[in-house]
């Protein structure tokens, strides 16, 4: 009977000793996973936290050449009537003011204004 109560008795212990180890296993495996979670984490925060900045960039651009055509628009609604230019100078001036918008607005853009006409760049 003692025989079999300290068999009985190691196994516990052996038992106790493998549920130790797998419980110090689990911890660390649950650390390791809230470590890369955090860094998944951090990472889609800073691309977050770049596209933002991107897209304030583009809002910003377009803020100003909002405000760059409306200034224009001013201006030429402005000056037009007031002068008395023949239709060939008024064609110049403004194919001339459609020129600079369209630079301004379209630097990026694939087109460009060659005597009064849009035409694909070379």
């Amino acid at each position: 009977m003692f025989n079999d109560f300290s068999e009985k008795l190691l196994l516990l212990e052996v038992t106790l000793e493998k549920k130790k180890e797998l419980n110090k296993k689990f911890d660390e495996l649950t650390s390791k996973l809230i470590q890369h979670k955090e860094k998944i984490l951090r990472k889609i925060d800073n691309i977050v936290c770049e596209k933002s900045k991107e897209i304030d960039a583009v809002i910003e651009k377009a803020r100003k050449q909002k405000l760059q055509i409306e200034q224009w628009n001013s201006s030429f609604n402005q000056i037009l009537p007031t002068y008395n230019l023949s239709p060939i100078e008024s064609t110049k001036s403004v194919l001339y003011l459609i020129k600079q918008m369209h630079d301004c607005i379209n630097q990026d853009s694939n087109y460009v204004i060659y005597s009064g006409f849009f035409e694909k760049k070379k």
